[in-house]
């Protein structure tokens, strides 16, 4: 039997190896790693560690060692957000934890059993390894598509919400495993325990087990809802462009039919010796040319078409406006979610706007930048109305609050999807929104 010991320390490297790579997987869709092999080695080793790391009922060492190890590899080797980085220790460290604390606990009680010596335990931690890997393959396969989409559209609000919960499961398990509950009996005025309640324990794991993994399930109606909300807002700004796209062609139709009435004029200015009168009248024409064909603020069509359409109806209401716009053809933004970024920040300032009753009052500055791999937006509009809050979210003062206030609750949503921060501050009389994303 000892001939077979170098095999079956193999085969348990091999089985905690497999095991690591299903966990570095799944952790992937959680947050980002650090580019470079040393990072990614790190991680799959410290995934073994994590693996194998046996759990034992009044045993704080292991157990909070392999939340130490888990806290240790995130903040090295992975470059998301911390809240991407709590959340997935929260959301796995809980589903490892259980694993290893039932399957250790089950080796020990078939070895009682049964009789066996100790040469039987590697076999059996071996076979356990393949029922985790078992595990571990499943959700993988199952909750893959969920998964994908949870860096990309999952908030802040969101995590936090599902940090809560996994944050009382596994306090609840560590509890359990540290400090179990014991029966005692009363000797000579005082308590000896005479045992532990394992199946509370036992119960306590399991159920924080399958809270988690109903965390994640949760996860995929709150995405699908999320995915609506951007859907609907894309939907409105492609019909916004192909609208301005229209109107466009529709001017441009309309100049080209009275072309022969303005060249009949210049003409007969010309004619009658009135150059300075013709010079006027073609100043006039370019001028309304140049209104039809739209303003260029930036290489992109539909974004250029949005603050086109959002330029002119702040100078149709009397909006002293002014855009200063550098966006580099490359950002790394999809152009839809910068579409929908531009359309509710402009919307909400012209809303602000028509509420100022001076109309010479009225001031809307947009200024944007790409720098040092970061995009820049900031947006100062001036205002009269009162600004209401509740809970660091602004409120809309529109009577059907249920159908409105979203605007602000898209962009942090759209800003969060890129790592980025969102600021807001305002005074009396002005309101400034800020932004900015990393674009490299």
């Amino acid at each position: 039997m000892k001939i077979l010991y170098p095999f079956m320390y193999l085969m348990q490297f091999i089985l905690s190896f497999w095991n690591a790579i299903y966990l570095y997987r799944i952790m992937g869709q959680f947050v980002d790693y650090r580019n470079g092999s040393l990072f990614k080695a790190a991680i799959i080793l410290g995934c073994c560690a994590m693996s194998n790391m046996p759990i034992d009922l009044l045993d704080p060492v292991n157990s909070l060692g392999i939340f130490c190890l888990f806290m240790g590899l995130m903040l090295v080797c992975s470059n998301s957000r911390l809240i991407n980085k709590v959340s997935v220790i929260l959301l796995l460290f809980p589903i490892i934890l259980g694993m290893n604390f039932i399957t250790g606990r089950l080796v020990w009680k078939i070895i009682d059993l049964t009789g066996s010596g100790l040469e039987h335990v590697i076999w059996l931690r071996n076979i356990f390894s393949l029922i985790k890997i078992g595990i571990w393959y499943l959700i993988s396969r199952n909750l893959a598509g969920r998964l994908k989409s949870i860096k990309k559209y999952v908030d802040t609000k969101t995590w936090l919400l599902a940090d809560t919960i996994c944050l009382l499961a596994l306090l609840s398990m560590l509890v359990a495993i540290i400090k179990p509950p014991s029966t005692n009996i009363l000797q000579e005025y005082r308590e000896i325990t005479t045992g532990y309640d394992l199946f509370g324990t036992y119960l306590i794991v399991m159920a924080g087990i399958f809270t988690n993994l109903g965390v994640i399930l949760l996860f995929d109606p709150l995405i699908e809802n999320v995915k609506m909300k951007m859907d609907h807002q894309a939907s409105r700004i492609r019909e916004e462009y192909y609208h301005s796209l229209e109107k466009q062609q529709d001017q441009i139709r309309k100049i080209r039919h009275e072309m022969n009435h303005h060249f009949q004029m210049l003409y007969t200015c010309l004619e009658q010796q009135n150059p300075k009168e013709a010079k006027q009248y073609l100043a006039t024409l370019l001028e309304q040319t140049q209104s039809t064909c739209g303003r260029k603020f930036c290489q992109n069509q539909v974004l250029n078409a949005i603050l086109n359409d959002r330029y002119g109806k702040l100078l149709e209401n009397q909006v002293d406006t002014h855009f200063n716009i550098s966006i580099d053809t490359h950002l790394g933004i999809d152009v839809m979610d910068l579409g929908i970024l531009f359309a509710n920040a402009l919307d909400n300032a012209l809303e602000a706007s028509l509420k100022i009753t001076e109309t010479n009052r009225r001031k809307v500055v947009l200024q944007t930048r790409c720098e040092n791999g970061m995009f820049s937006f900031r947006l100062n509009n001036r205002k009269n109305n009162e600004i209401y809050a509740s809970k660091g979210r602004i409120l809309t003062d529109k009577p059907d609050k249920r159908n409105h206030g979203y605007g602000l609750e898209t962009m942090q949503d759209l800003v969060d999807k890129y790592h980025g921060t969102l600021e807001i501050s305002y005074t009396d009389d002005e309101f400034t929104l800020f932004f900015y994303i990393r674009t490299l």
